[in-house]
Formats: structure tokens, sequence, C-alpha cells
């Protein structure tokens, strides 16, 4: 991708590392499946959505910092913490409709994990799922 917008919806800048240090690096599939599911969490709920990231990209010493593992998919520009919003009333989605969403579509692929009031999406290949809440 290049420098600037990713997507009509996503910016290379959302998923930047939050300690300043410039780590930009995003996965496509990642991207790509966020404007799905920005899509259809929009069609579930029947209202227009706004993805709010929380958390891109992470360096190393910044991971650590947020107590991630060494082997997280964040430092490897493959994951993302977010919130979905409404659109009209900024009111935040239940994190169990859009978990149930991505997990409907993809039950046998790619880290999902629930946190209160965030969730959590990761690329890996395999079937990961978690709840902390």
């Amino acid at each position: 991708f290049l420098m600037g917008d990713l997507t009509e919806n996503f910016s290379r800048s959302e998923f930047a590392c939050q300690c300043g240090c410039g780590f930009d690096c995003v996965d496509a599939e990642l991207v790509s499946n966020l404007e799905w599911l920005r899509y259809k969490v929009a069609e579930t709920v029947g209202a227009a959505i706004s993805i709010v990231i929380t958390s891109g990209n992470r360096c190393l010493a910044h991971n650590h910092k947020e107590g991630g593992v060494d082997s997280s998919k964040h430092t490897k520009g493959l994951a993302c913490d977010f919130k979905c919003l409404r659109s009209d009333n900024k009111a935040l989605i239940d994190t169990d409709i859009v978990a149930d969403i991505i997990d409907a579509e993809y039950p046998n692929f790619y880290g999902i994990g629930r946190y209160s009031n965030r969730l959590h999406w990761d690329m890996r290949k395999t079937k990961a799922r978690w709840d902390s809440r």
C-alpha cells in the first residue's frame, strides 16, 4: 500500500504503533476483512457503523509495555484491537454481536479475542478464541 489512505474507511495512521516509533505495517487481508466486517455489522444492526482501531501495530517495546506476548500478531502488522460504534449516536455495538459475525464467517481461522469494550482480531491461519472480560 502507498502512504496515506488504505481504503475508503481506513488510513495507515490508524494502525501505527502508539508509541510514536513510526511502525505502521498493515496486512492487506486484515484491512480487507475489516471492510467486510464493517458492512456485515451495519447490515446486522440496521445502521451505519464505524470501526475504531484502538491498537494496531506495536513495536516490540510497546508490545511489552502493553503486556503482549513475544509472538503477538500486533508486532507483525497482522492484528488489531477495535470497537464498532453506531455512526448516528456513537453507541458501542455489543462485542459479542461483532465476534459472532466473524466466527460465523470464519469458524476455523483467525484469532478473535473478546474484551469488555473491544475485540482483538488477528490473521493467524488457525482458529484461536478467548474471552478476557
